[in-house]
């Protein structure tokens, strides 16, 4: 991985180009949160010179710093992005640690979760099921093809780019796990691993980001997890 230490902040040359010093986090007023969990939480941020909108997730490392397993974890997520270019998946800009935070500013989709329309909405119609997941499967084939696996597919890691009504425009998040083919796996969200992965089996490999589509298409359609189901 490419990077240029500064002190106590770390960035990140992203796409082959030198880092553009603009990035700072200063730059940006911090609009509203989009998202939170475990790992930190994720806001709107706003450009404060040309408006431009970004996504910006802080991650609390805290004394993991300390940790060289944490550090390659965070490290891998911004390397997986800086290595991809897809109109389905989300763009990292810039990356960065920021005293004990480390900080990423994304392409911004603030049209909420996959996860979000089943809570509200329960299920979604067949054909903008299919048109959804049909943007997934370009984004993970791309994927694919550069020898990278998801290893973490689910409704919560695909955003609606935008908040316009009938607006189905998709992209893939959380490249935090990203594996490449015949490593071991490891990790992953329960609901979504495949046979081979729960039976402690599991090398990398394709299968595991097309089981979890599966998962994921008959959730989107079912309103329902189909082993959960009642």
């Amino acid at each position: 991985m490419k990077y240029i230490s500064t002190g106590e902040i770390v960035y990140i040359a992203t796409r082959g180009e030198d880092f553009n010093y603009c990035a700072i986090l200063d730059d940006y007023e911090l609009i509203r949160v989009l998202g939170e969990g475990g790992f930190g939480e994720v806001k709107l941020g706003r450009h404060r010179e040309n408006k431009s909108e970004v996504a910006i997730k802080f991650m609390d490392i805290g004394q993991e710093l300390s940790s060289a397993s944490a550090i390659a974890g965070i490290y891998k997520e911004a390397d997986a992005l800086k290595a991809l270019s897809h109109k389905h998946i989300v763009k990292l800009y810039h990356g960065f640690i920021d005293g004990k935070r480390f900080v990423m500013i994304m392409e911004a989709a603030h049209g909420g979760q996959l996860l979000d329309f089943i809570k509200s909405d329960k299920a979604f119609p067949e054909p903008i099921a299919r048109e959804i997941i049909l943007q997934v499967v370009s984004a993970m084939l791309y994927c694919h093809s550069r020898g990278v696996v998801h290893r973490d597919l689910k409704l919560e890691n695909v955003l609606f780019k935008n908040t316009l009504k009938d607006d189905y425009f998709v992209k893939v998040v959380d490249f935090g796990i990203a594996g490449v083919a015949q490593e071991k796996v490891d990790s992953g969200t329960l609901a979504y691993m495949s046979p081979e992965t729960l039976n402690g089996n599991g090398l990398t490999s394709a299968a595991i980001d097309v089981w979890a589509i599966g998962i994921m298409f008959y959730t989107m359609i079912y309103g329902e997890l189909p082993f959960y189901a009642s």
